[in-house]
């Protein structure tokens, strides 16, 4: 990923991804698959923070007690 994409991912809340991912399948839906470029993008910036998130969540479990 570019640099400057993920200081502008790191700005973006998930609720946000998750409500700009709508408003791209609406765009995509009403003016044709020129926009799916846009819809995948925003996708996949939920799909890797929830991937990283289970991710941590595991490493979590996994943490010695006490430390």
């Amino acid at each position: 990923m570019r640099k400057s994409a993920i200081l502008i991912d790191a700005d973006v809340s998930t609720e946000e991804l998750i409500k700009a991912r709508g408003i791209a399948a609406t765009i995509v839906k009403n003016y044709g698959p020129d926009y799916l470029p846009v819809f995948n993008r925003v996708h996949e910036l939920i799909v890797e923070r929830e991937q990283q998130q289970k991710e941590l969540d595991l490493a979590l479990r996994y943490a010695l007690p006490g430390t």
